[in-house]
């Protein structure tokens, strides 16, 4: 009898920390929800960060990274070899410099 008592305590318990928990969870998923929609997409969708090492390989070739061309863009990548080429356009492309 004793131990049915202690068990239906500890089951109630749970339940409750249980409830207490799925609140919780609400809460930060309608924040989360909140979060998400007041986020402008310039921010999320257009990043306008680059690589240091991208930033002085260009800068060494005289390409301002503010007004990038395709022909600027290939005669500074013209001299590394093909795979560093797509790694620099594939790096300018995730941050959106490039299209």
């Amino acid at each position: 009898m004793e131990i049915q008592m202690e068990i239906n305590a500890n089951e109630a318990s749970f339940e409750e920390r249980l409830a207490a928990v799925e609140t919780k969870l609400a809460q930060l998923l309608e924040l989360q929800a909140t979060a998400v929609a007041n986020t402008p997409s310039t921010v999320t969708n257009h990043r306008k960060t680059l690589a240091a090492s991208a930033i002085t390989l260009l800068a060494k070739q005289n390409v301002a990274v503010d007004s990038l061309e395709s022909s600027a863009l290939d005669s500074a990548l013209s001299s590394l070899s093909i795979e560093q080429r797509i790694a620099v356009k594939a790096q300018l492309f995730r941050t959106g410099l490039v299209s």
